[in-house]
């Protein structure tokens, strides 16, 4: 067992035993940390002390390695126990299984005897308001018949936030049929029924949008493939005050070494882009900073 999953040796274990050990509240942990110029609000504390959330920014990072003052643990105590980034984001629309309760959600809309469909193509334009936070995303796909009659097709999106739950706003060349949710895991599952149905060798377009609710700075955004795509387009949008930096980054799953790629450069119209030939199943996200 490693260190990230042993509760007690875990960064949130040791925040949450050192926080009990000296009395602290987290209000208190909050104004101390401001008047020592590091900024962080109780909500993100609170995720921390969970274990809902981990330090993943490097102001993030600077802010753990004064709490270890604040909270009289040697060096290291507590920024030694961070594990690596964890996968936040969205997952495309497929019918393998998938974590529960995710798996399960999906499971429960998948229609049996509806014919096979492969997808093609994925157009993904997530946007960042001018706070920093996800607004949410809009996404095109191409399927393509591969036999029987297809009808409808199954998507997903999962907010940053545990308890903000993702609303499908709208839908372009189908029709949003059954709506399931998960509001602890903050996931929505949808159904698409397809304006026209497909048979072997015939294609469609769909198009769908997912809103979320009020959530913390949002570092990165990424989907899932737990198949490969001819093609994966990403577009990022930024609202208000573009990063500094943005760079695209590939993952085989979430245990494995995040793989980064080159820096993407910011159009004037506030948004970065790459695109993906044959993309492999994974995790393909984009990471920023400001």
């Amino acid at each position: 067992m490693s260190a990230h999953d042993d509760p007690v040796r875990s960064f949130a274990g040791a925040f949450d035993a050192a926080i009990a050990a000296r009395g602290l509240t987290l209000d208190g942990i909050r104004r101390a940390l401001a008047a020592r110029g590091a900024a962080v609000s109780i909500a993100t504390l609170s995720y921390w002390r969970r274990g809902l959330r981990q330090p993943e920014s490097e102001r993030s990072m600077e802010a753990v390695a004064v709490l270890e003052r604040l909270l009289d643990l040697p060096a290291g105590a507590l920024v030694n126990r961070v594990g690596p980034p964890r996968p936040r984001g969205r997952w495309a629309a497929q019918t393998d299984p998938m974590p529960m309760p995710i798996g399960d959600l999906i499971a429960r809309l998948t229609t049996p005897g509806d014919g096979r469909r492969a997808l093609v193509s994925i157009h993904d334009v997530y946007t960042v308001t001018d706070l920093g936070t996800e607004r949410g995303i809009r996404s095109r796909i191409v399927i393509r018949g591969l036999g029987g009659r297809v009808t409808r097709y199954v998507v997903g999106y999962q907010s940053d936030v545990p308890g903000v739950v993702p609303v499908l706003t709208d839908v372009d060349y189908a029709s949003a049929g059954r709506v399931l949710t998960d509001p602890a895991a903050g996931f929505t599952a949808a159904e698409l029924v397809l304006d026209r149905p497909i048979r072997g060798g015939e294609y469609a377009v769909l198009e769908y949008e997912f809103g979320c609710g009020p959530t913390p700075p949002i570092p990165r955004y990424f989907r899932i493939l737990r198949r490969p795509v001819s093609e994966y387009t990403q577009l990022i949008r930024f609202e208000g005050r573009p990063p500094t930096t943005c760079t695209s980054y590939w993952q085989a799953n979430p245990a494995t070494p995040v793989r980064m790629g080159k820096p993407v450069r910011m159009g004037r119209s506030r948004d970065v882009c790459f695109v993906v030939r044959d993309g492999r199943s994974g995790i393909i996200g984009a990471d920023w900073r400001w």
